[in-house]
C-alpha cells in the first residue's frame, strides 16, 4: 500500500514591524506659543561662547526647575521622536538650531545608540557631534520644579549666532516630534553679551 503525500500550507509570511518616524518638528519663522516654562525664575542658563578656530565654539542651555513634565511628553526618542533645538534673538529671527535625530547610531569609533531610555527620561549623546553639533541632551521628567532638560553643544557643526552681542530677548525652545516644547526667555540685561573674539552670552532666564 502506497502513502498518500498531501502538499504542505504555504507558511504565512509574518511582516516585521518598523517604527514609523513621527514628523520632524522644524524652527519655524516665529517662537511656538504654549510651550513649558520654567517654574522658577532665574533657573534655566544659557550660554554661548564663538572661539576661534570653530572647532572649540560651545553651547550650554540648563532648564532647571522646570515645570511639570510626564515621561510619555517626552515621546520615543529612541524609535520615532527627533529634537529640535531652535533659538530666536529679540527680532523673533532664528538665530541658531540643531537637530538630535531619533534613533540611530551615534560614535563611529565604537558605534552605539545615540538614545538610550532611562527611569525618568532619556539620554542622548553624540561624540561625532553630527548632524548640527549636540553633544549631550538629558531629559528628566517630574512634578514642578522636578522635571529639568539639559542640552550641550560644541564645534565646528555648531549653527553658531553669525553676530555677538544679541538682540534681547532671547527665546530659547526645545521640541519633539511628539507637538510638545520646552522653552525659557532671556531679557535684557545679561550677564554677559559680548563682541568676540570670542563672542559671548550668558544669562539667567526672565
Amino acid at each position: 500500500m502506497g502513502w498518500t503525500v498531501f502538499p504542505q500550507p504555504t507558511p504565512t509570511p509574518v511582516p516585521t514591524v518598523t517604527p514609523t518616524p513621527v514628523s520632524t518638528p522644524a524652527c519655524g519663522g516665529a517662537p511656538q506659543a504654549g510651550c513649558k516654562t520654567p517654574a522658577v525664575g532665574q533657573k534655566a542658563i544659557l550660554s554661548f561662547k564663538d572661539k576661534s578656530p570653530d572647532d572649540k565654539d560651545l553651547f550650554g542651555w540648563k532648564w532647571l526647575k522646570g515645570s511639570s513634565t510626564t515621561l510619555g511628553e517626552f515621546g520615543d526618542p529612541v524609535t520615532t521622536d527627533t529634537y529640535e533645538l531652535c533659538v530666536y534673538d529679540g527680532s523673533s529671527t532664528l538665530i541658531m538650531h540643531a537637530t538630535a535625530p531619533a534613533g540611530g547610531l551615534c560614535n563611529i569609533s565604537n558605534p552605539k545608540p545615540c538614545w538610550s531610555a532611562k527611569s525618568t527620561g532619556f539620554k542622548y549623546v553624540d561624540k561625532d557631534l553630527t548632524p548640527l553639533g549636540i553633544q549631550k541632551i538629558i531629559l528628566k521628567a517630574g512634578l514642578d520644579q522636578a522635571a529639568k532638560i539639559l542640552v550641550k553643544g560644541k564645534g565646528v557643526n555648531l549653527d553658531m549666532p553669525a553676530t555677538f552681542p544679541l538682540f534681547q530677548p532671547v527665546t530659547v525652545q526645545l521640541k519633539n516630534s511628539s507637538g510638545v516644547c520646552w522653552e525659557a526667555v532671556y531679557s535684557a540685561p545679561a550677564s554677559k553679551n559680548e563682541f568676540g573674539p570670542p563672542g559671548q552670552f550668558k544669562d539667567k532666564a526672565d
